[in-house]
């Protein structure tokens, strides 16, 4: 009877006596570090994509510049000569 009884208790209960349900203290600071480290995950990927970009702006790209000029230049250079002939060829 007494189970009856709160269960009809528990019906008539109105909305503004419920205690609201807030996660768990638990819950809550797992999510906050997952959020904590989400961040610090995020400003790493940025300063090492920073430290590459300035590597190569500033190491590589000083270095790999002539080698860059003499294949583009011997490349650039048949291709006028194959141009060229194609255009006596044609005329």
């Amino acid at each position: 009877m007494t189970s009856f009884l709160l269960h009809l208790d528990l019906m008539a209960q109105s909305w503004v006596e419920k205690v609201p349900e807030y996660p768990h203290p638990v819950k809550l600071g797992v999510l906050t570090m997952a959020a904590a480290a989400a961040g610090f995950l995020a400003s790493t990927v940025f300063v090492v994509t920073g430290f590459d970009f300035s590597v190569t702006l500033y190491v590589v790209w000083p270095m790999a510049k002539p080698f860059l000029k003499l294949l583009f230049g011997l490349v650039f250079g048949i291709l006028a000569r194959v141009w060229e002939n194609f255009a006596d060829i044609v005329s």
